[in-house]
């Protein structure tokens, strides 16, 4: 499976049988289901897929992220670069109501600084990201066991429902006025009063965060 994002031809191991082809709702696989992406021949991550366990939900996982991207003979920055918001776009369009993301970040700098520093998940550079993606409620695994459970990493998940909607935005947002009366730094301001505004958008018709899910 392939991603394009301006010039650069994201590839997913396994081509058309790759885990995600078709969608993660409604695929008969089950269990978890590892893939390698690449751009052209270099690594950028691996994901993990987990779709059609009874009683659970479906999640994506994006870890072992390369910070840097190899375009042609130079290297770029993968974070906050075109390329990262395109797999993020990408990957999160394959999840339902209800779904998950995990994205690993203990390289990702500028967010590990933020949530160490206390600043509010959906506020963080990714969290802001996947909250404009119609993620709504957030954890940080900034106490990683190793293992399976893998490095510091990102959880976002999408609503089930309009009450969810409501509850998760209510609670991030009793958060984010508490964090502004002490944060400072002018960036992570900007970014939380962002979030304010397009929650109060939210709080009036939450079904828009509903309807990519329930097509």
């Amino acid at each position: 499976m392939l991603g394009i994002f301006k010039h650069v031809i994201i590839k997913i191991d396994g081509g058309s049988q790759a885990p995600i082809a078709g969608g993660i709702t409604g695929m008969s696989a089950m269990g978890i289901i590892e893939k390698r992406v690449t751009a052209g021949s270099y690594r950028l991550m691996d994901v993990a897929v987990a779709s059609g366990r009874k009683g659970l939900y479906n999640y994506i996982e994006l870890y072992n992220i390369e910070p840097e991207i190899k375009l042609g003979n130079s290297l770029s920055d993968y974070f906050d670069s075109d390329v990262e918001d395109g797999v993020l776009t990408f990957f999160s369009r394959f999840l339902g109501c209800g779904d998950i993301l995990h994205v690993e970040y203990w390289q990702d700098w500028k967010t590990r600084k933020e949530l160490i520093s206390g600043t509010p998940a959906i506020a963080s550079r990714l969290g802001f990201k996947l909250f404009g993606l119609g993620f709504t409620w957030f954890k940080d695994w900034y106490i990683a066991e190793g293992g399976r459970e893998g490095s510091l990493k990102l959880t976002a998940e999408k609503p089930l429902d309009e009450e969810m909607v409501r509850r998760n935005l209510d609670t991030a947002k009793k958060e984010l006025e508490d964090y502004l009366k002490e944060e400072r730094r002018e960036e992570t301001k900007d970014r939380a009063g962002k979030v304010l505004v397009r929650m109060a958008e939210l709080m009036r018709e939450p079904s828009v965060l509903l309807t990519p899910c329930q097509s």
